[in-house]
């Protein structure tokens, strides 16, 4: 009898261990899409600069917006409808210059890299330093690190 009670409580303790582990084990939230970054961006940020991009070595469409939200940070927008051509390792990066035409001229005064393109087309959002000095950068320039090239350049202007 005592055997039986011992092996009961055993099971239950499992079982409760069992359903404890199950319960504590929280869901991951799906990560937010970039659509859904760019219309929360949208909608509590102050656009400050805006650009419409322009072609160079590749075809390039679309614009660019620097937004301050209300936790001061800053993050740059490429719209929906932007797109570029596909082309080797495209990365986009603030250039000083506001109208290069060349990955030489983008250099010129400094660039902030932002890493890899996203995608090639669509929606994108970029998070940029709270400490962003606007006045330093004039453009965002997409170029191909492999060619050293320009896939397109979205000059700033104050909105």
């Amino acid at each position: 009898m005592k055997f039986f009670f011992i092996i009961s409580l055993l099971g239950l303790v499992a079982l409760g261990f069992g359903c404890a582990t199950v319960s504590s084990i929280s869901q991951p939230k799906p990560a937010q899409t970039e659509n859904q970054k760019m219309r929360s961006a949208l909608a509590e940020g102050t656009i400050l600069r805006v650009g419409d991009m322009q072609s160079r070595t590749y075809q390039s469409t679309g614009s660019a917006r620097i937004l301050r939200l209300l936790d001061q940070r800053f993050v740059l927008l490429l719209s929906e409808d932007f797109q570029i051509d596909q082309g080797p390792q495209p990365i986009i990066v603030l250039s000083a210059n506001p109208n290069p035409l060349n990955f030489e001229q983008a250099q010129q005064g400094g660039i902030l890299d932002l890493g890899p393109l996203h995608a090639l087309s669509g929606g994108q959002v970029y998070d940029l330093s709270k400490d962003l000095s606007l006045d330093r950068w004039h453009s965002v320039v997409i170029y191909s690190q492999a060619e050293q090239t320009l896939f397109g350049v979205a000059g700033l202007q104050a909105s």
